[in-house]
């Protein structure tokens, strides 16, 4: 059942590689005389006393937030991942993980999946799916097929 957890900072990025890592984010200069800062992701080993944490260097624009739910399977839900959800007590449906809206002052993010209908992009509130129906089965990098446009009924 998908569930509301309390809100960790966890995020995830892919690697050069193309293999996902999950941990902390950062920006760091890398062993060059450029002036370039880097995107990395930080996984800290699992009793974090005194070890240092391996640190990957990730494709920027793959750097995304958890947002503070799991879905039915307990896996964390991301900005960007696809999921299918039932809404309002509907069919079942496909969309992205995306913001609608923040404020800078306190730093807050309001997620919604976002569907690509033929008359543009809806969005759906978290509030009203059943949070036991959503299941994660993809991301909008590796899987933007899942997303193809859907007509509406």
């Amino acid at each position: 059942m998908a569930m509301l957890k309390e809100k960790k900072y966890l995020f995830r990025g892919k690697r050069y590689d193309g293999v996902w890592v999950e941990g902390y984010f950062s920006k760091m200069k890398y062993h060059t005389s450029k002036p370039i800062l880097y995107s990395y992701i930080s996984v800290p080993h699992p009793d974090e006393q005194g070890r240092p944490s391996d640190h990957y260097m990730v494709i920027p624009d793959t750097v995304t937030e958890y947002i503070g739910i799991y879905d039915k399977n307990s896996k964390p839900i991301f900005r960007g991942d696809i999921c299918k959800f039932r809404y309002c007590g509907g069919n079942v449906e496909v969309g992205y993980v995306d913001y609608l809206s923040q404020t800078r002052r306190n730093y807050w993010l309001q997620y919604e999946i976002m569907q690509k209908k033929k008359d543009g992009t809806i969005s759906c509130d978290f509030e009203f799916m059943d949070k036991g129906e959503i299941e994660v089965i993809g991301n909008i990098w590796d899987n933007p097929e899942l997303l193809d446009v859907q007509d509406d009924k």
